[in-house]
């Protein structure tokens, strides 16, 4: 089961709520789509990051683990750090999400707006590690997604360039 809502078409009564990690890039649409899952009731139980060990950096975003933990810190969310090389990546993320399970997460947020690919490895992802998977921001206009994240009274600022 995945759940994909249209989170501004809720109502007060149809607010879903339940314990969850999320898995956090550190990139504006995983923080769009982790508000979100809070504003509408969801409780994390911790950010997941993966630590890229060729690079000691964050995956994807290139993020140092001082910046990561900062931003955690100022959110008052525990973040629970996966050190991976390319090939172990999904296997160590699993068990990070197990990890999350155990400290009491039915659910795994992500940030992913498109790409089948993207939500597959979500899912099964989440699914393996006994999580059910939320993708709020999945198939939203990407400028859309901008003008919420700024609405919501965010900035972004560029860390790394590749």
């Amino acid at each position: 089961m995945v759940l994909i809502m249209k989170f501004n078409e809720l109502n007060p009564s149809q607010k879903a709520k339940g314990k969850m990690c999320f898995s956090y890039s550190g990139g504006k649409d995983s923080m769009l789509a982790l508000h979100e899952l809070i504003e509408i009731g969801y409780q994390p139980v911790c950010l997941v990051t993966a630590i890229n060990l060729d690079v000691e950096r964050s995956w994807f975003h290139g993020i140092s683990e001082p910046l990561l933990e900062a931003v955690a810190e100022s959110l008052g969310i525990p973040l629970l750090k996966i050190r991976s090389d390319a090939r172990s990546y999904q296997t160590e993320f699993i068990k990070g999400l197990e990890e999350a399970k155990a400290l009491g997460a039915e659910y795994c947020g992500f940030g992913d707006i498109d790409g089948a690919e993207n939500r597959k490895w979500d899912e099964d992802t989440a699914t393996e590690a006994g999580l059910i998977p939320l993708l709020p921001l999945w198939q939203r206009d990407h400028e859309k997604c901008v003008a919420d994240f700024l609405n919501k009274g965010y900035s972004a600022v560029i860390k790394t360039i590749s």
